[in-house]
């Protein structure tokens, strides 16, 4: 047991610093950043935009085109597409960063003309974040007040593991967030009797003999809730706990002795340790697609003894 609670915790720091990496795309955009070759700077940074609007791809390409003036026109289409993500993030999640950005696109003709008209709606729309928080109290660590929270976005999937197959996930997420989660395996057979991993009967017998009729069924449930934390667009970490359930049951049929002849079949729980119920922790990684759908891949200890590997899909609304 010891070693498996060892793995698990080796998983959990393994995938928390890998999640805080940047992606690859703009790893290598950063890489060719450092050796001034803006070229290749650019076409790293444009998947990141054009795959995921990714609002750090979109602020290094910003800055190429601050300070490269001869690459102005061939960095035109990615900006174009760079405002459009900027205006979906500044409306839907009111962020204050992408409104600055805004500000600057339409003041400086980033990826359009210059549009004073819109540069000043955006100006006022980021006004009034900032007063709502200065009426709010909510100030940095420099004790300057900040822009608005970013707006919660609500999800919502299928959850399934090899032990607990099908489930639920509800949840909220902006930089934190939560979920809560029930699984199961549709299962709720009852039994009347108890055994051993041999098919021993312990306890509860009439008159006849059981006959182990090889067929074996459980009952699975879990129930888990925890937080949810955006390490970097578009990637979510989400770590909790809860409790589970499992019951594994043996089918045997009675003889009666009297007649050798069957009396019917009963259901026994087997007490071993794949029967148990105890502490369920849940670790996941979760990749959102677009703007509406995600899969998300982990795995969850359950009883500090088994682990399972989970998957799940859903959508953001």
């Amino acid at each position: 047991m010891k070693k498996t609670v060892l793995m698990f915790l080796l998983v959990l720091i393994g995938l928390s610093v890998s999640a805080q990496e940047q992606p690859l795309y703009n790893r290598n955009g950063d890489a060719s950043m450092d050796a001034l070759e803006y070229e290749d700077a650019k076409i790293y940074y444009e998947e990141g935009v054009m795959d995921y609007c990714d609002l750090y791809s979109i602020q290094r390409l910003t800055h190429i085109w601050r300070v490269v003036e001869t690459m102005r026109w061939s960095l035109f289409p990615i900006m174009k597409r760079s405002l459009a993500c900027l205006e979906n993030k500044a409306t839907q999640d009111s962020d204050t960063t992408c409104m600055r950005l805004l500000i600057e696109y339409y003041e400086k003709g980033i990826g359009t003309s210059v549009r004073k008209v819109k540069a000043d709606s955006w100006k006022a729309e980021l006004a009034k974040f900032q007063n709502v928080n200065q009426k709010n109290g909510r100030r940095n660590n420099t004790g300057q007040t900040t822009g608005s929270s970013e707006k919660m976005r609500f999800f919502a999937g299928y959850s399934g593991s090899y032990y607990v197959p099908y489930g639920l996930t509800v949840g909220g997420v902006a930089k934190i967030g939560w979920y809560v989660r029930f699984r199961t395996n549709f299962s709720s057979q009852n039994f009347t009797h108890r055994c051993d991993n041999q098919g021993n009967i312990i306890n509860g017998l009439d008159n006849g003999i059981p006959d182990f009729l090889d067929n074996k069924k459980a009952n699975v449930w879990a129930a888990t809730g925890g937080m949810v934390f955006r390490v970097a667009r578009p990637f979510y970490l989400s770590i909790g706990g809860g409790y589970v359930r499992r019951e594994t049951l043996y089918q045997f049929e009675m003889i009666d002795l009297t007649v050798t002849e069957p009396k019917g079949t009963f259901w026994a729980k087997c007490e071993d340790e794949t029967s148990f119920k105890g502490v369920a922790l849940d670790l996941d990684g979760t990749f959102r697609i677009g703007k509406t759908f995600y899969l998300s891949m982990g795995c969850s200890m359950l009883n500090f003894k088994y682990v399972s590997a989970n998957a799940g899909l859903g959508v953001f609304f």
